[in-house]
Order: C-alpha cells, then sequence, then structure tokens
C-alpha cells in the first residue's frame, strides 16, 4: 500500500494484514520470533506518523540497543520521506507535506529510566518486547503522555510468563473493552518461515521454551513460586458454604499497598476453598473493619494476621475483631499452599481476581533459583498481599487439615500455646486439652 506517492510500505502477510485492519486504540501483538513484528511496526508506524503531520511519535524498547533496530529500518526504507535525522538524540523528523504544517517526529526511547518518559503528550506509540518492559513504565510514565492527545498504542513481544503483558493481552480478549485488541500467531505462521527450522528447533529446546518462543504461549517462567497453579483446575464458580464447615480468614496489613483480606473455607476432609477477598488500599482501619465485618455469608471462626503488625492486632481488637498473631514461617507456608495446590485439595471461587492474579506473578527473589528446599530463597516482595494472608490461614490449620471431629474453641490461649510450641521446635503436649484444636471454632 502507498499513502501519497512519497512512500512506499511493504507488504504484508496474512497475519501482518489481520493487526494493520484493526484500529483500535491499544492493540497487542503477542508473536513467536521471527513472525515479523517489528517490520510490521516500523510500517505502521510510518502509517500513522504520515499521516498526521506534527505528532509526536515514540518507538520504546527496554534498552536502546533494541530500539536501534527499528531506528535502521525507517532509515533504510523510507529515507524519501525524512526531512531530518540524528542519531544522537536517536530523533527522525518527516518531511513537510503540505509547506505549512512540520513534519512528525519519530522518536526512538529505553524504558529503562522512566522519569525521562515524563512531560511529553504523545500521539502514537510502539512499544517493542513489551514483556521485558517494566509495568510501572507503562503506568506511570507512558499512559499519562497518551492522555490528553487520546494516543495511541501497540505492545508487541514474545510471551515472558504471564505478567503484565499477559493481563494487556487479556484485555484485548475482551470483547467488552472496545480500546484493546489483541492477537497472537505462532513463528510458523509466517510464510517466510523456513519449515525445516520450525521442525529443527523444536526437537532441540525444551518443550517449554519452545512453546513459548516460538509458539507465542503464555505459560509459567522459571522461577514461579507455585507453578502447580492452573486456573482451570482451581478455579471454581461460587457455591453456597455448608454450616458444617469452618471459615478462617488470613489478614497482610498494609496503607499504601492493598490491605488484604483472604477467607478460606476448609471441609470435613481437609480441602481448602478460597471463598472471599477483601482488596484494599489507602484506607483507615474503621473503614477496613466495617468491610470485613459486613461479610454476613458465613461465620468467621478466626482471623490470623502478619505477627509483625502488633499494633494493627491491637486495634483490631479493641474494634471488636479479634485476630490472632500467624506463624509466619515463609518457605513452609509456601510448602504447604503448594501440596495443597499439586493435590488438588486447594480451590479459588472465580469472584476471587485478586488471589489469582497474584497466583500467576508470585516470583522468587531470584528467578535462578526454584527449588523451595533451598532455605536461602525469599520471594519478590510484590504482588504478595493475597498470598501472605492465604498462608497464615494455612499455617495456622495445615496440621489438623481442617478435620473437625475433636475441634474445640479456637482461644487465644490455645494460638499462644501453638505459637510457643512452634517456636521451641518441640511437639504439643499430648494433654494439652484442647489438642488438635487449632484451625478450629
Amino acid at each position: 500500500m502507498t499513502i501519497q506517492d512519497q512512500i512506499q510500505l511493504y507488504k504484508p502477510h496474512h497475519g501482518q494484514k489481520e493487526f494493520h485492519k484493526n484500529q483500535s486504540r491499544f492493540r497487542i501483538l503477542a508473536c513467536g520470533r521471527r513472525w515479523g513484528k517489528t517490520i510490521a511496526c516500523v510500517n505502521e508506524m510510518m502509517y500513522q506518523a504520515w499521516n498526521k503531520p506534527g505528532s509526536i511519535n515514540w518507538w520504546i524498547a527496554p534498552v536502546y540497543d533494541q530500539s536501534e533496530v527499528a531506528w535502521a529500518m525507517i532509515q533504510n526504507h523510507f529515507s524519501e520521506a525524512i526531512e531530518y535525522s540524528n542519531k544522537s538524540k536517536m530523533m527522525i523528523v518527516l518531511k513537510n507535506r503540505d509547506g505549512f504544517t512540520p513534519g512528525a517526529e519519530i522518536r526512538f526511547k529505553s524504558a529503562e529510566k522512566i522519569n525521562n518518559l515524563r512531560g511529553w503528550g504523545v500521539d502514537f506509540l510502539v512499544m517493542d518486547e513489551a514483556a521485558f518492559v517494566d509495568e510501572e513504565a507503562w503506568i506511570e510514565a507512558l499512559r499519562p503522555t497518551l492522555s490528553d492527545k487520546m494516543g495511541r498504542g501497540v505492545f508487541i513481544g514474545t510471551p515472558q510468563g504471564k505478567n503484565w503483558f499477559y493481563r494487556m493481552y487479556q484485555k484485548g480478549q475482551d470483547p467488552t473493552n472496545e480500546n484493546y485488541h489483541s492477537i497472537t500467531y505462532s513463528s510458523q505462521t509466517n510464510p517466510h518461515f523456513p519449515q525445516e527450522e520450525w521442525e529443527e528447533v523444536r526437537k532441540e529446546m525444551p518443550e517449554a521454551v519452545f512453546k513459548q518462543e516460538y509458539e507465542a504461549a503464555f505459560i509459567e517462567r522459571a522461577g514461579m513460586i507455585y507453578p502447580e497453579w492452573d486456573k482451570q483446575s482451581h478455579v471454581i464458580e461460587p457455591f453456597q458454604i455448608p454450616p458444617n464447615w469452618y471459615v478462617y480468614a488470613g489478614i497482610d496489613f498494609g496503607y499504601t499497598n492493598p490491605f488484604a483480606v483472604v477467607w478460606v473455607a476448609i471441609d470435613t476432609e481437609g480441602n481448602y476453598y478460597v471463598i472471599d477477598e477483601y482488596y484494599e488500599p489507602q484506607r483507615q482501619l474503621n473503614e477496613h473493619v466495617i468491610s470485613i465485618k459486613g461479610r454476613q455469608d458465613w461465620v468467621t471462626t478466626m482471623y490470623f494476621g502478619d505477627p509483625s503488625g502488633k499494633q494493627y492486632l491491637a486495634e483490631l481488637q479493641q474494634r471488636g475483631l479479634y485476630c490472632g498473631p500467624a506463624i509466619n514461617d515463609v518457605l513452609t507456608g509456601i510448602n504447604r499452599v503448594a501440596e495443597l495446590l499439586k493435590t488438588g485439595k486447594m480451590k479459588i471461587f472465580s469472584h476471587c481476581k485478586n488471589t489469582q492474579i497474584e497466583f500467576d506473578h508470585y516470583m522468587w527473589e531470584d528467578a535462578r533459583k526454584s527449588r523451595r528446599k533451598d532455605m536461602k530463597e525469599q520471594p519478590k516482595k510484590v504482588d504478595d498481599h493475597a498470598m501472605d494472608a492465604l498462608r497464615y490461614v494455612v499455617m495456622m490449620t495445615y496440621h489438623t487439615r481442617g478435620k473437625p471431629e475433636e475441634g474445640k474453641p479456637l482461644t487465644k490461649e490455645s494460638v499462644k500455646y501453638w505459637m510457643d510450641k512452634h517456636r521451641a521446635g518441640i511437639k504439643r503436649d499430648k494433654k494439652f486439652k484442647y489438642k488438635d484444636s487449632i484451625g478450629y471454632l
């Protein structure tokens, strides 16, 4: 296709045609390696910039070296449309088309320092290798640059686990979200990709790597804390909780970060059901208490909170909501949640969206290590609020597996007793009159 007679655009293959045909405000293109994402978006960039003289257009990459690929393509293929270019400033200015309006600018930028992306008004941007760009760069810097001009954006890349690029892709799959559109293609759908190469790399690569890099599949990446987690098998539709089940809640305190509460019902067979969640930042404690107490579909047996939040625990008790300190053995708790997931003994109600999102993105601090027995490992302190709250419940109930045949009322004394025994690393006294009571009302 041509625009006027000044520039000649490329001849796209079928998948690229489908991409260009859709003109949603935000388009997400998740494709396998060597599919032709970059050349498609270089041509899209030229189309958008040429048709809007005076516009500001950005090509964003994780690092400058990657943006130089697009720079070279425009320089080599569209030189007749360029009025001025400066490699040191990574800027191209297109020719003046009407003799009055300045030519459109195309700037190539790195997302490494997000403060350098602030303060601009942008008409159109392409984010290259979006899965490797921090979400913070999009939310805090780039998204606001599009607001006053109602700018448009294209996000391209090969999947890298289920990170924010995956969430953007999911928005584009929602037919009710008219601003977003997403498509995905494997490398093989590029008619110029050699079939023998496809077969060769499929034999050489681990299956998970091949699926991600060439089939453009969003799969859990190395370092995921709960690789057992699978939405299809673990997420279920809500149902009425039977009156003989016990319901507990874990609380992870926060103000700037969300104040997270996760309610867990345990049936008579020791199966765990995450039945509800509360996930609110920047609210006063009284507001949290009112919302928490408003859950009346069941009786909450006991609340367990972060033991380091002593002031929170005391103030909740003053407001009539007794919350005992949980055992915060992080690695043991992770292992116990993992076992419940692996054995199918934990299910999540479908409306608990934040809990599901955190399961997707809960990662080890060092992604190169993922064996839970390594006591030096620690989870990244991000996307972990519901995960912490859930872990508190599991740690305080797991040894009974929720079986209430010997259940007794859970009291401050029984909680303290179990905490003391746990810290001392010794078995519970067999004569303790609340034997096996932790985890019961």
